[in-house]
């Protein structure tokens, strides 16, 4: 085992006892995420040897975009579980993937064209996770509050949230791909700007997947659906742009995507039980 396996190792523990202890006492939730942002922060020191200097900050932090995003969003997800023993299962899972996630950055950011193009395939999963468990919070929470007439949680929140999570991880996506970030901007734009509309669309639908109960504000147990329905969009609109952006777009690719795309959202639609709210 060499020195990069054993950090990624010690980084993965610190944010699993980091995860537990908020599972354990959920009232330390915003402590935990604070040290979790510290970890992550500390982890650009010991993997990458920054200096944390102003002219380099932005060369800096995109490396810990994923990292945070994922485990941000990973937390809150794991707490929000209504299972207690899946839980600590997903927390396990957790751990493992912030090993490889570890490994994988230092592989692509060292090497760059020459990294594994299964390292650069792990950090597209993570990516794509990142989305669906941040957006499970996110459309948690502002079910939750929409259920209850006491607390409001305002939709155009939610829809900027959105925007701005598909905007970090897609061009954190694109840099790990190696593609111009000026040349590719306009791109991460729109994806961010789909995000958004289709945010605001399915906001309609304050209801969860899969549907628990029959009473229409009691089935809180699932995941958002529009959460879903956004993972999706953001698979499919990152699969494409990304391969017109390295000119390796062909009519097999789109099919590809398009297919899995459809099959999955007409499954949703189809199995979904649909409560629009006025």
């Amino acid at each position: 085992m060499n020195i990069n396996q054993k950090k990624s190792i010690a980084f993965a523990l610190v944010i699993f006892i980091l995860q537990l202890m908020v599972v354990q006492s959920p009232g330390l939730l915003l402590i935990g995420l604070l040290l979790i942002v510290l970890t992550l922060i500390a982890s650009l020191r010991y993997f990458f040897k920054f200096e944390y200097k102003l002219k380099n900050l932005l060369s800096e932090i995109r490396l810990i975009v994923l990292p945070l995003l994922f485990n941000i969003g990973g937390t809150l997800y794991i707490q929000s579980l209504s299972i207690v023993s899946l839980k600590y299962v997903v927390l396990v899972v957790f751990a493992a993937m912030n090993y490889y996630l570890f490994i994988a950055l230092m592989r692509v950011n060292n090497l760059g064209e020459r990294a594994a193009k299964s390292q650069r395939n792990l950090l597209v999963s993570v990516g794509i996770m990142s989305v669906f468990f941040n957006l499970s919070s996110l459309y948690k929470l502002y079910i939750t509050n929409s259920v209850s007439s006491d607390i409001g949680f305002p939709l155009i929140l939610v829809i900027f949230l959105t925007g701005g999570i598909f905007l970090l991880i897609s061009y954190f996506l694109a840099w790990e791909n190696g593609i111009n970030q000026k040349k590719f901007l306009p791109y991460n734009l729109v994806i961010a700007l789909l995000g958004m509309e289709v945010a605001w669309v399915s906001s309609v639908w304050i209801i969860n997947y899969p549907v628990y109960s029959n009473y229409e504000k009691a089935s809180l147990l699932g995941v958002p659906l529009p959460a879903i329905i956004l993972s999706i969009i953001f698979y499919f609109t990152w699969g494409v742009v990304s391969h017109k952006a390295d000119k390796s777009l062909t009519k097999n690719v789109i099919i590809e995507y398009t297919v899995f795309a459809i099959l999955f959202l007409i499954i949703l639609f189809v199995s979904a039980r649909w409560l629009p709210q006025f």
